[in-house]
This record gives C-alpha cells, sequence and structure tokens, in this order.
C-alpha cells in the first residue's frame, strides 16, 4: 500500500481530502530524520488525536513538531535525545529569567525528561499533551519554567535561618548593632515566625530578592505582570515583615518599658532600611 493510502486509510472521511497534507509533512520529517521508526498510520492517528474542533486545515498545525512528538511516544531514543538537544539553548534561556540557583536549574531538567518522557500511574507522558496548535519549542518552555517554579515554590515554604542571619547583620547604627546584638537571639526568632506568617505570594518574592538575588524585572517576568506590580508586591512583603517582627518582639521581650520603646524606635526608623540595604546589595550581587 502506497504512503498516500495509509494516510488516507487513517483519516476519518472528513479530513480525507487532507492527506497530501500529511503526506508531504511525513515525506519532510523521514527525510530529516530516516532512522526514527514513525509509519504513516501511527502519525495520522497522532495527528488527528490532537487536532482542535476550531481547526479548518492541518496546515494550521506544526506537523513537524508533531512527528517529533509522535516519535518520542514510540520510544526512540534517538528522538528524545534531539529534544533535549535542540531545545536546551531555549531552556537554559527560561531558567535564567526564573532563577540563578544552578540546583534549581538541574533539578527543573531532570524533571523535565521525567515529567515529559515517563509514564506515571497508567497516565502517559506529558509530552503526548503537545498538540501542535504552537511550536514545540513553546510548549517545552512553559512546562520547564512551571517545573522550575514548583521547585522554588518548595523552597520559599520554609524560610531558613541564613535569611534571618542576613538581615540581623544588615543594620549599621551602632547603637541598633548593640540592641541586636543583645536581643540577637531573639530578633532571630521573631523574624523567622514573622517571615513563616507571611502570605505565600510576599515571601516567594523576598525569598526571590534575598535568596536568590532576582531583581524586580526578573520577579515581574516569573509571575508575567509588570515590574510595578511586583515592586508593589515586594513593598507590602517588607512592610508586613517588619510590622509583625515588632510585634512578635514586643511581645517577647521582657523589657522594662523605657527600653521596648527604644527597641521599637529603632526598629521602626533602621530596621526597613536594613531590610533595602540587604536586598539592593543581593540584586547588586545577582
Amino acid at each position: 500500500m502506497s504512503i498516500a493510502a495509509q494516510l488516507s486509510e487513517s483519516l476519518p472521511p472528513a479530513w480525507k481530502n487532507e492527506s497530501s497534507v500529511l503526506e508531504d509533512a511525513w515525506l519532510k520529517a523521514t527525510q530529516r530524520w530516516p532512522s526514527w521508526d514513525v509509519p504513516p498510520a501511527a502519525y495520522a492517528g497522532h495527528v488527528m488525536d490532537r487536532v482542535p474542533q476550531s481547526c479548518v486545515s492541518l496546515r494550521s498545525l506544526h506537523l513537524e513538531d508533531l512527528f517529533v512528538t509522535c516519535a518520542c511516544l514510540r520510544g526512540s531514543t534517538q528522538a528524545i535525545v534531539y529534544v533535549h538537544q535542540a531545545f536546551q539553548p531555549d531552556l537554559d534561556k527560561v531558567l535564567a529569567k526564573v532563577s540563578h540557583n544552578q540546583e534549581i536549574h538541574a533539578d527543573a531538567k531532570q524533571k523535565l525528561h521525567e515529567h515529559l518522557f515517563v509514564a506515571k500511574d497508567g497516565a502517559p507522558p506529558k509530552i503526548a499533551g503537545y498538540k501542535g496548535n504552537g511550536p514545540l519549542a513553546a510548549f517545552l518552555k512553559v512546562v520547564v519554567s512551571r517545573l522550575a517554579l514548583e521547585l522554588i515554590r518548595k523552597q520559599v515554604k520554609e524560610v531558613d535561618e541564613p535569611m534571618a542571619d542576613r538581615f540581623a547583620d544588615a543594620a549599621l547604627d551602632p547603637e541598633l548593632a548593640f540592641l541586636k546584638q543583645k536581643y540577637r537571639a531573639e530578633f532571630k526568632t521573631a523574624f523567622a515566625d514573622a517571615a513563616r506568617q507571611l502570605p505565600d505570594r510576599e515571601r516567594a518574592v523576598l525569598r526571590y530578592q534575598v535568596a536568590d538575588g532576582l531583581s524586580i524585572d526578573q520577579i515581574g517576568t516569573i509571575y508575567g505582570v509588570h515590574r510595578a506590580t511586583a515592586a508593589r508586591w515586594a513593598a507590602s512583603g517588607r512592610e508586613i515583615l517588619l510590622k509583625s517582627t515588632q510585634q512578635l518582639m514586643r511581645e517577647r521581650l521582657k523589657v522594662d518599658p523605657d527600653e521596648m520603646a527604644s527597641i521599637m524606635r529603632l526598629l521602626e526608623s533602621q530596621l526597613e532600611a536594613s531590610v533595602l540595604r540587604v536586598l539592593q546589595t543581593r540584586s547588586r550581587i545577582g
């Protein structure tokens, strides 16, 4: 049976007049990747399973990319290697926008392989979800950025002690430094507890700035919002953090009223500057 006949036989009646489109796409793809085992009928079935209802012509789909994903789903090691190699530069750019943390990059790439090419709990690999409406590169960028953000969100659920240390050591004012040294343990505990009480988004934004050294523009890119919105979130997080730290220290320190008033005045006047100093320094380093 000819290739055209195989393809036509695999198409629903409404699409048989598009068999030449599929034949051209299949021939071009097999010329480019002759060793990949993708029979015409398998390719046609793969495409038809993903045609959206709004599609009026198969020419509107990214048929070559669908050939690649079909080969991957058929277990072609060569096709899987091609996806990793061909799209790696684009994925590296996406990861660089999300985080400067190389461990995050490595984990995201590893999870991307498992996510895309490994069936789990009876469900097909996630690359089966690519429908050809847009470029495969765009599909992979979305997947890897989501994976990286999931990894980062796991990190920011707990505020680590080094983060509190950075703020505890940030102030240069001698009087505030003396009080912080005197009440260092209480300050670190109050700060960490206040940070854990932050809303998830504000805690994540501050962590991006302090731990990852991301700029407001980079944070805006992560959330898909204008930099002014990201800046408001960061400012809101700082305000909540500072007020909560003050409140917790007021509740926990057993000192006379005069000393407590002195501590609160110094915290109010200096702690915001200390937070900003840390964030700005980290941003320049990152």
